[in-house]
């Protein structure tokens, strides 16, 4: 499937499969929208994230605010393990996991 960064710094998709999820809305799209014509479930939109996602924010609606730093400080602590020489300098990478 077809993901691309846009200029906001977002990710989005160019094709999906069942929902359109971070699929950018268009012209014709907020038109069947406006009209009520098309399946909405095949229609990007608001509910289906079309401005994009960050990485951070993936997951399940109720956690895109909860998880965004502890998943940050995650990338932190990954990329200092890496930098270190991974699992041939420091052991095991499963040391970086929580409970």
């Amino acid at each position: 499937m077809g993901i691309y960064k846009a200029s906001n710094g977002r990710w989005k998709r160019t094709k999906f499969v069942f929902e359109p999820w971070y699929v950018e809305e268009t012209f014709l799209s907020k038109l069947q929208r406006r009209l009520g014509l098309g399946n909405p479930t095949k229609t990007p939109g608001p509910e289906y994230m079309s401005e994009g996602f960050l990485p951070e924010e993936l997951g399940p609606i109720e956690y895109i605010e909860k998880s965004r730093a502890p998943v940050l400080e995650q990338a932190k602590e990954m990329k200092s393990y890496a930098e270190k020489g991974g699992a041939v300098g420091m052991g095991c990478p499963f040391m970086l996991a929580r409970t």
